[in-house]
């Protein structure tokens, strides 16, 4: 993830989130609700300013958080969302906790900036008890995007380069996300596809799918 993005948007994130419609928290957090109890520990990676995790913090979950950017984090810290946060490099594996300590871990909108999610999996799995939930994000790889992106020595793995601002995003099959859940042993509870993301200045909207799975 772009760590010069991140503090470059940290002050206006959250407007600029609400602007352009970002309904991803509200989707995950609804897909997940029937799976929540209080008192349970949600882990959060790729926290950010908190959004995602707020309504699991209102449902009375504790909630631990990981990010890149020191810049979100203190706007994070300055909403009271977040029980304990720390500033981490999501690609330094493994992360910074015991296993089995989570009943619940989230990803959103983290994957399609992150290229080899596989040993994500592995540390997510590490990481939750059993029959622990794992809700995600993945921007779905179709047909018509193939003159976009390309394809990387990951099968199911595609990849695009932001020339202008020096990042790169990163759209995976579904195909490869059944047989990567099926390799952790979790089991795909529920999907849902859903616009995400609708950007005024560029007359666009991002899909995703956003996926809840459990460690058997």
């Amino acid at each position: 993830m772009n760590k010069n993005i991140s503090r470059d948007f940290a002050h206006s994130y959250d407007s600029y989130s609400k602007e352009n419609h970002w309904t991803s928290p509200d989707i995950l957090f609804d897909l997940c609700r029937e799976y929540l109890n209080k008192d349970q520990i949600l882990l959060d990676i790729g926290i950010g300013t908190g959004l995602s995790a707020e309504p699991f913090k209102n449902a009375g979950l504790t909630i631990y958080g990981l990010d890149n950017s020191e810049h979100m984090l203190d706007i994070c810290r300055s909403k009271n969302i977040a029980d304990k946060l720390q500033i981490y490099d999501l690609n330094d594996l493994p992360l910074p906790y015991p296993g089995q300590k989570f009943d619940c871990i989230i990803a959103n909108g983290v994957f399609h900036l992150t290229g080899c999610i596989e040993a994500h999996f592995h540390e997510i799995k590490r990481l939750l008890k059993k029959n622990g939930i794992f809700a995600f994000t993945i921007d779905v790889f179709l047909s018509e995007n193939s003159t976009e992106y390309t394809s990387t020595e990951i099968s199911g793995e595609w990849l695009k380069i932001n020339t202008e601002h020096n990042f790169k995003t990163y759209k995976h099959s579904v195909f490869y996300i059944g047989e990567l859940t099926k390799t952790v042993n979790f089991s795909i509870l529920g999907f849902k596809d859903f616009c995400a993301f609708r950007s005024v200045t560029e007359n666009r909207e991002v899909h995703f799918r956003v996926y809840i799975s459990q460690k058997n």
